[in-house]
């Protein structure tokens, strides 16, 4: 017997005692003992779903076996023929392009809208658009339930977890497939991502779960802190992590995540809306962009402004980290960026997805921090200068403290400068957060931006 259940671990062992009582504490201790000296694997724990405590693993092997099915060529397999298969509509074109998955993405989300048109606009069941939404790798339930029927080692542990009589072979392998997904998730194999259902359907939340372990390392190109184009600028929020002990590992997944979870349950409103445009990560780093679209007051039509946005978690060492002259060999950066229009003071940026992203992280940062503050010191928040990042190399850009510049905004001043002596405008730097009990924004849809704007219908030399 490979994995038992409660039940028949109490069922053998009456049928040893003579059929003496047996508590269910009494194994639960017995369990937690043998746990602690490595004999089984055994937690006193529950999720919202799955109680880890009814079920118990008896040989450590069998569950490394189970969790190794994630390296296994038919989960990979499997990953790969439903991401052909989501974009099998558009097969005459280039799969790995990232315009097509924009415009497949596009495609959807406005066949979406046409049948919800009286609702706000929701990013529905991300397992629907898994595979359009993100290159990363990842499962829902039931690629893990056939993925591991296919196994015979695993089904003939599941007919004997369970006293004979109790339930059948279904109920007893849907019982322990969704115990096996949370002991993964306890142990980070899986990763989940749970995406509310939109109030219309009434459907209950659906679960994707990334998988860590098979994400690629970043690509050299996969982002730059310049910009083409004078009316955009590039946004930097950082975490500096000093005196780390143990690398945060398992930190990056956790806000890739609850990022993803966040920006497909935002609800837009009707005169401003995101739409994610594309998704892709790696093992320390994600790129995501979102477009921010804005129904205009007084034309009735509809801009488009696109935000990217690339978050990464790197040592001193790495050409990527921004302002890493500072940083010593026991420090990690975990720097989110976001490059977008400058108009209306980064308004664009921030509330084009910059700021709910930021506030994600910070979530975790925070929960992460309660849990593992003994492998670290303190978290600094940072800003990094956006003239810097567009005049100098990333890695020898200044810095500001975040709380320092929420404090001189708070007193009135607005403008402020890095060490550099670069003019900085505390409002964009923090955007929300930054803005004053006494200010007064007009709504987005109120302002013209000359990003997918009308332009003049006359020649240049009539003008003059």
């Amino acid at each position: 017997c490979k994995v038992a259940s409660l039940d028949l671990l109490m069922q053998r062992i009456q049928e040893y005692d003579n059929g003496q009582h047996v508590k269910p504490q009494q194994i639960i201790s017995s369990l937690l003992f043998l746990s602690s000296n490595d004999k089984v694997l055994y937690y006193e724990c529950c999720t919202s779903s799955t109680s880890l405590q009814d079920f118990a693993i008896l040989d450590e092997d069998w569950f490394k076996e189970v969790a190794s099915c994630v390296f296994s060529q038919h989960c990979k397999r499997q990953i790969t023929n439903r991401r052909l298969s989501s974009l099998s509509q558009s097969s005459s074109m280039d799969e790995s392009s990232p315009m097509l998955q924009s415009m497949e993405i596009a495609r959807k989300t406005e066949q979406y809208k046409d049948s919800n048109s009286s609702a706000p606009y929701h990013v529905d069941h991300i397992s629907q658009l898994w595979d359009v939404l993100s290159n990363c790798a990842a499962i829902n339930a039931k690629d893990s339930d056939t993925m591991w029927h296919r196994e015979a080692f695993i089904r003939t542990a599941v007919e004997k977890a369970y006293p004979t009589t109790q339930l059948d072979y279904e109920e007893q392998s849907r019982a322990i497939f969704s115990y096996l997904r949370c002991l993964l998730v306890h142990h980070g194999v899986f990763v989940p991502v749970s995406i509310n259902a939109s109030e219309n359907d009434g459907a209950s939340p659906s679960t994707a779960f990334l998988l860590p372990s098979l994400f690629p390392e970043i690509p050299s190109n996969a982002w730059s802190y310049k910009t083409r184009d004078a009316y955009k600028t590039t946004l930097s929020h950082s975490w500096l992590f000093h005196d780390v002990v143990l690398p945060p590992s398992h930190l990056m997944p956790r806000i890739m995540a609850t990022v993803l979870k966040d920006v497909a349950n935002y609800v837009s409103s009707e005169d401003a809306m995101l739409e994610v445009a594309y998704f892709n990560c790696w093992k320390s780093a994600f790129f995501l962009e979102l477009d921010l679209i804005t129904l205009q007051a007084t034309t009735g039509q509809r801009t488009r402004s696109r935000v990217k946005l690339f978050a990464h978690l790197d040592t001193a060492d790495s050409n990527r980290c921004v302002a890493s002259d500072t940083m010593t060999d026991s420090m990690y950066r975990l720097a989110v960026s976001a490059k977008g229009n400058i108009g209306f003071g980064g308004r664009k940026v921030w509330e084009g997805g910059y700021d709910l992203v930021l506030r994600s992280v910070e979530g975790v940062v925070n929960d992460y921090m309660s849990q593992h503050g003994q492998d670290c010191g303190e978290v600094e928040r940072e800003i990094v200068c956006p003239n810097c990042l567009a005049l100098h190399h990333h890695n020898v850009a200044a810095t500001v403290n975040r709380h320092d510049v929420l404090a001189k905004r708070n007193d009135g001043v607005r403008t402020i400068r890095c060490r550099r002596g670069c003019p900085l405008d505390s409002a964009m730097l923090c955007g929300i957060a930054g803005r004053g009990a006494d200010e007064t924004l007009l709504p987005l849809s109120s302002l013209v931006s000359h990003e997918n704007s009308v332009r003049p219908g006359k020649l240049a030399k009539d003008l003059m």
